[in-house]
């Protein structure tokens, strides 16, 4: 499948292992394809591929990177399975720590603990990039419909598979609620969305090896790549470090299957790219309300009427979806 605009395609799969242990596993670089390292789960890993002309290219590094971990017992699936053990074990990272402390600064320990179900979830997310500017008016714009869709699309998905349900409900209440996805966020510029996004504490920042959890005083800044990565929406813009590039990272899907992630990884992409194509078609250099996104949708609905709504929800939708 080819695309008009997005021209590049990498694939982050988060993977259980019944066991994991470093020695096994770590570090693993196939050259060419891509890497596996650890997740935020003592019995998570995540195979990260390079970018590639495809999403069925990725896929072919996923399935090379994954062809050297046949001694390790996994599953490709949103939940840990039940009868495995480890499923609320933080791995030996210290940045998860301070992760949890700066959770408990911003929404107290109670809610704070709801962090700990990032040990136990598995996600499948994509990036892409090319012949577009994620942070130009068409990269907002490409966000802010994909987040108002992402609960209907991971919903068909997810009845399809017979698995998932809930996956994108956990995004919430474990820190403040401006980090997470919400059926509000609807920025429609690049100015708006800096404004809001600049306006958020600094989670937190590592300086060496010292971790700081929500410094005193301090900002996110826009385009500094800790603050993008707790920005956790639907839709987001990456920057790539030590470049003055950018990605859009679609973080919507749970983890699944090869033979699954061969069907939806390719019509998840040409939705984001048939966004692009309506934008350019007709706001080209221009926001875009969510009342002047009903064509769009009917747009890409067309094209892809399984699994992307007819119009953007509404907030009843919405929440609803998220809960599927």
């Amino acid at each position: 499948m080819s695309f008009e605009f997005i021209k590049r395609v990498g694939v982050e799969t988060e993977i259980h292992a019944r066991i994991l242990t470093p020695e096994l596993v770590f570090p693993l670089t196939v050259s060419g394809h891509g890497k596996s390292i650890k997740d935020a789960g003592a019995n998570l890993l995540e195979i990260v591929t390079d970018p590639h002309d495809s999403p069925e290219r990725a896929e072919e590094a996923t399935r090379a990177v994954l062809a050297r971990l046949q001694e390790v017992d996994l599953a490709f699936q949103a939940c840990r399975p039940a009868d495995w053990n480890g499923h609320n074990e933080w791995t030996n990272d210290p940045r998860y720590g301070v992760m949890q402390y700066a959770c408990e600064i911003e929404v107290g320990r109670l809610n704070a603990k709801k962090l700990q179900i990032m040990t136990s979830i598995a996600a499948l997310h994509l990036n892409v990039s090319g012949d577009f500017d994620p942070v130009g008016f068409e990269g907002v714009f490409l966000a802010d419909a994909l987040n108002n869709a992402a609960p209907y699309i991971a919903a068909k998905i997810h009845e399809a598979l017979g698995d998932g349900e809930g996956h994108l409900s956990h995004w919430c209440d474990f820190a403040l609620k401006e980090r997470f996805p919400a059926y509000e966020w609807w920025f429609g510029s690049p100015n708006n969305l800096r404004i809001f996004f600049e306006a958020l504490p600094r989670f937190f920042k590592c300086e060496g090896d010292l971790w700081t959890p929500r410094p005193h005083g301090e900002f996110q800044e826009f385009g500094v790549p800790l603050d993008h990565g707790v920005f956790w929406h639907f839709a987001r813009q990456k920057p790539i470090p030590g470049t003055d590039e950018w990605y859009m990272e679609l973080r919507f899907l749970a983890s699944m299957d090869a033979h699954a992630r061969a069907k939806y990884s390719p019509q998840v992409v040409g939705i984001a790219d048939e966004l692009l194509v309506w934008h350019g078609l007709h706001k080209k250099g221009e926001m875009v309300t969510r009342d002047e996104a009903v064509g769009a949708f009917a747009h890409v609905h067309a094209r892809f009427p399984d699994i992307f709504p007819p119009k953007p929800l509404t907030k009843e939708e919405w929440h609803t979806f998220l809960q599927q």
